[in-house]
């Protein structure tokens, strides 16, 4: 493999820095946006956990990050935030679902001689509720235009802009002009200024994408309806300087990784840029798809992988591949809600919610760094295969490495970019897979120092039983990692593992406890659901006030508050017999690796539509629904009376089941995201 690994216009490495200060925010962020005005200075929007989830914006001022406006701009919630930059701005726009109007749709602007955000037009602008994200952009006569699932339409796609004449937002087109729902809807502004819109289209599980035709007044497909593989996720479009639609979306199917499509108007397809699937690994959220003023593509991401760490990719074109910019997870932990956008120089920029921060708000971008001697260029190897974002001095090991060797080669420059003899080595990742079915991810292989012949190793673990390390010239060792066993576990055989070792009583038993509910803020009934769940271990927060009742429910915590519920208050009984293992969840805690898989082994969570294959992914961050919660706990409840074979009603029949027994009262907005309080208060009325 020597020398195949080329850089055509000289090597290019460079480094990432935190801009300002870490975890800048006063508070956990959440739907991080980032955007550069025309003067590159860095805007930042998110939903700020401290300030009563209200939307708050902050901007980097050349030394320190400050607060734009007021903390919680309109003193209520917001969620599902984008930001956009007019060509010739200051300030940006931002659209968020405004609990102020019942989570309808909201844009605002900044009034710099008040010092406040206002609306830009009328607040909570949409028919309905909205509960996804719905991406806002500028034309090139800053208009802004914004895009939504229409619930008032069938979930389908609405378009809307602004009239600055008449103060008030109007339908581009029909509005739902998709022809079914549509999920993960996005918007891009081309040439002429006509808006594109890409979308999941669930008339067959494919991304489309469809374009305003203003002398019919309708949109119309991009080529043909579907074009991409089946099961797309995160979808995103944009459009380069010359016009050229682009398509970002991820497979379900190959775990999560990432496609890029671009759109030949002279051959009217679509065909992959560089190659497919090149996150040789997957994202963990909703990646930012972004495209500089040369024209070339970048996307940043959770990397599932590399411990959910930042990584941005970008395209060669003379390699015809997608390569990691600079080192391959360059965050110092968990990256979540990344956002990507560049200054007048195209230089990168990223934010996101920094787990190494206590999730608060962090940005960092990019500086190359000039070759001098002494600098190398890394590049690791599956089967002589390069692994395209691998371009670090570690490289951690993935369960597609199983059987396989990763070799990697280290290639000195000068300081005047003279290349010297790259040094390789062959690492060999020991199989047949062992134990529990899975090695342990997340191990790290290092290069050692390979440019004085010291090989490097890969240390690799077993769940529960034993494998051998291979590397540094073959010497062994052996590694035995226990079985993840949760931290507050009774001695019930129904539901702790047998692998964990002797069970204690002692501090186990909430049964007598009662969570304190002074000075609360909620319903008497509320109230009583909090204390019901603290009795039985639902949550463990000994405050009304500390258990996040209003808190989104993600899969993970589901999983602990849907079995705990399951074992203790229903009796129910896992099957134990079930590996119920998920490539996505190593980066959990014991105690959440527990239940994630206690929740499978009880048929709730983790399988397939079938109740019985495990999924390769629990997507443990997801967000939970209330169809989807509605879903687990009719199932949980009554077996498989209400599922229903029509996937795009799959959810009906558990929605209208749990109401007409009242356990849930409000079934209009299935699409809702569900919170922490209201599962409380469903299962404590499905216990009556």
């Amino acid at each position: 493999m020597t020398g195949s690994y080329t850089f055509t216009d000289g090597p290019a490495w460079g480094n990432w820095s935190v801009l300002g200060n870490a975890g800048f925010s006063s508070g956990e962020s959440y739907y991080n946006a980032l955007v550069l005005n025309s003067n590159d200075v860095p805007y930042v929007a998110y939903r700020d956990y401290a300030n009563n989830l209200g939307l708050s914006v902050m901007r980097f001022s050349g030394s320190v990050w400050e607060i734009v406006g007021k903390v919680n701009a309109f003193d209520n919630a917001a969620v599902y935030i984008s930001m956009a930059m007019g060509n010739n701005g200051n300030y940006p726009y931002i659209s968020f679902a405004d609990h102020s109007y019942s989570d309808r749709l909201s844009v605002a602007t900044f009034d710099v001689w008040a010092n406040k955000w206002i609306y830009l037009g009328p607040g909570g602008f949409s028919d309905s509720s909205i509960s996804t994200l719905s991406p806002l952009v500028m034309d090139s006569n800053n208009v802004p235009y914004i895009v939504y699932q229409d619930w008032t339409y069938g979930n389908r796609i609405s378009v809307k802009k602004y009239d600055a004449g008449q103060d008030r937002w109007n339908f581009v087109g029909d509005p739902g002009f998709s022809p079914d729902r549509a999920g993960y809807v996005s918007i891009a502004i081309g040439s002429g200024n006509i808006p594109y819109v890409a979308f999941q289209d669930s008339q067959v599980d494919m991304v489309s994408v469809m374009k305003y035709d203003a002398g019919q007044n309708k949109w119309i497909f991009v080529w043909q309806q579907w074009f991409t593989s089946k099961s797309p996720v995160y979808s995103s479009i944009k459009i380069d300087n010359n016009g050229v639609p682009y398509v970002l979306y991820a497979d379900k199917d190959y775990d999560y990784n990432l496609c890029v499509m671009k759109y030949d108007a002279w051959m009217d397809k679509w065909s992959f840029l560089g190659n497919k699937w090149f996150t040789s690994g997957g994202v963990a959220d909703i990646p930012s798809f972004a495209i500089n003023s040369n024209n070339v593509p970048y996307v940043s991401y959770q990397n599932k992988i590399l411990n959910n760490k930042a990584t941005v990719m970008t395209y060669d074109s003379w390699s015809n591949q997608w390569i990691a910019l600079g080192t391959s997870w360059f965050s110092a932990d968990g990256a979540i809600y990344t956002s990507l956008d560049f200054d007048s120089n195209d230089v990168p920029y990223v934010t996101f919610q920094d787990k190494s921060a206590t999730m608060k708000a962090t940005v960092m971008n990019y500086s190359e760094v000039a070759a001098t001697s002494g600098n190398y260029l890394y590049q690791w190897y599956r089967n002589g295969v390069a692994i395209t974002w691998a371009t670090g001095i570690d490289y951690i090991v993935t369960i597609d490495d199983l059987d396989k060797t990763i070799s990697f080669e280290v290639l000195p420059y000068s300081s005047t970019f003279v290349p010297g003899v790259p040094v390789q080595s062959n690492i060999t990742v020991p199989g047949p897979i062992c134990g529990n079915g899975l090695i342990e991810i997340f191990e790290t292989c290092d290069e050692g120092d390979a440019v004085n012949g010291q090989l490097g190793h890969c240390n690799l673990t077993c769940n529960g039983t034993t494998t051998q390390i291979v590397g540094n010239g073959g010497a062994g060792a052996t590694v035995v990692s226990q079985d993840q066993c949760p931290s507050n576990r009774d001695c019930s055989s129904s539901y702790y593992d047998s692998l964990c070792g002797p069970c204690s009583e002692t501090g186990t038993s909430h049964a007598s406890a009662s969570g304190d509910i002074t000075d609360s803020s909620y319903s008497d009934e509320l109230n009583q659901a909090y204390q019901r769940s603290f009795a039985h271990g639902i949550t463990t927060m000994a405050t009304i006030q500390k258990a996040n009742m209003e808190g989104l429910l993600i899969r993970s915590h589901m999983a602990k508050m849907i079995s705990n519920f399951a074992i203790k208050v229903l009796d129910k009984k896992p099957d134990t017999t079930l590996s119920c293992l998920f490539a996505d969840t190593n980066n959990e805690s014991a105690e959440m690796k527990f239940y994630i898989k206690t929740a499978c082994q009880l048929g709730l969570m983790g399988r397939e539509s079938d109740g019985k294959t495990t999924k390769k992914n629990f997507e443990p961050a997801g967000i939970i629904t209330r169809a989807q919660f509605a879903t687990v706990l009719s199932r949980l409840l009554y077996g498989d009376t209400y599922n229903s074979s029509d996937f795009a009603h799959r959810y009906t029949k558990h929605l209208q089941a749990l109401h007409t027994k009242g356990i849930i009262n409000d079934i209009s907005t299935p699409n809702a995201n569900e919170i922490r309080g209201y599962l409380m208060l469903m299962l404590m009325r499905a216990q009556k």
